[in-house]
């Protein structure tokens, strides 16, 4: 039979000093508040894919469910879900807040910068042609 998994603190765990009592190890999917709010705005973007295509175009697109690319990012929504759940759980003042929120703004800045590298490439090319 499968183990029952849950979110447990710190302190149920004992798997680090007291000083860290009050924070969260994921032990599993469906049980981690953090990791369901993440994919949640992940979920949330790419459905909003298929009607942003729709706006643009007028065609329905359902391959956009499952397609990269585009806005709204869903990378960028992934990890600023994180971010967001983990401010709420563990405070803004929390470590791995800081952790989240760093690697949610590289996130962000090198989405951008890839998307900015395409339509100057684009650009570039129209002009030269």
């Amino acid at each position: 039979m499968g183990a029952s998994f849950k979110c447990l603190s710190v302190k149920e765990s004992n798997l680090m000093p007291n000083e860290m009592e009050g924070s969260l190890i994921c032990f599993s999917i469906h049980g981690c508040r953090a990791f369901i709010a993440a994919f949640l705005s992940f979920f949330a973007a790419q459905v909003a894919k298929v009607f942003t295509h729709y706006y643009i175009t007028r065609e329905w697109d359902m391959t956009r469910l499952v397609g990269s690319g585009g806005m709204p990012s869903s990378h960028t929504a992934l990890v600023m879900g994180l971010t967001m759940a983990t401010g709420v759980m563990q405070g803004t003042n929390s470590p791995f807040f800081a952790i989240s929120l760093v690697f949610s703004l590289i996130v962000s800045y090198s989405k951008g910068y890839c998307a900015l590298s395409l339509s100057l490439g684009r650009l570039n090319d129209t002009v030269h042609s």
